[in-house]
């Protein structure tokens, strides 16, 4: 193997990350035009509770991981994990959306504001107040079954009125911005012609080499 094509090889291995870096500092001042591609899932918590100490609701959900070609503002849910308490008794049960299908040690069946009143409130009747707050928290599950909650972010979303409520939305996974998956398949189509290049014309310069 002669001197240049050694060269090559480390100068060629050495260019990569370089590259890289380079457009990683581009696309940091240009966010809006480096979409970053790559695996994203969603995952958010929202907890709800009574101004009366009534009840609190715990709701989790994490979406499945798919490929992007941009990163994602929102996500869909299939399912969703919720908790619930009050004074007199706790119970879990996972809803399926967007069927809104509820399973549980105690039942199964279609999951509407009439459940969800009857784990808020028990068997007693609910006022309209009451029925305001079923319709909020609800509103969390149709929201989550066609990716319109909040968009994901660092920080908590809070509500005060009609219902306390925080919620936490997340996005998870990793991406790679588009630009530097192209300089990569430029290098990697690159560099081995370039390098095929300079290995023919060694052997060549050798074969023409007075012996």
């Amino acid at each position: 193997m002669s001197r240049r094509v050694v060269i090559f090889i480390v100068v060629s291995i050495l260019i990569l990350p370089i590259g890289c870096w380079i457009v990683s500092a581009w696309e940091a001042e240009h966010p809006n035009q480096a979409p970053e591609t790559g695996f994203y899932h969603g995952k958010f918590r929202a907890i709800f509770s009574d101004y009366n100490a009534r009840f609190s609701l715990n709701i989790e959900g994490r979406s499945s991981a798919h490929w992007y070609w941009r990163r994602p503002d929102n996500f869909t849910y299939a399912t969703v994990e919720v908790f619930c308490w009050d004074r007199d008794r706790e119970m879990s049960a996972t809803v399926s959306i967007p069927e809104f299908i509820y399973y549980s040690e105690e039942s199964t069946g279609a999951f509407t504001k009439d459940i969800l009143a009857q784990w808020l409130y028990g068997n007693s009747a609910a006022s309209n107040a009451d029925k305001d707050v079923v319709g909020v928290i609800f509103a969390y599950f149709e929201q989550a079954a066609h990716g319109a909650l909040p968009r994901p972010r660092h920080h908590t979303y809070y509500l005060e009125k009609p219902v306390i409520a925080t919620l936490q939305h997340f996005l998870g996974g990793f991406g790679v911005p588009i630009f530097e998956w192209i300089w990569i398949g430029a290098w990697m189509t690159f560099t081995p012609a370039i390098g095929f290049l300079l290995l023919r014309l060694s052997s060549v310069r050798k074969e023409s080499s007075p012996t």
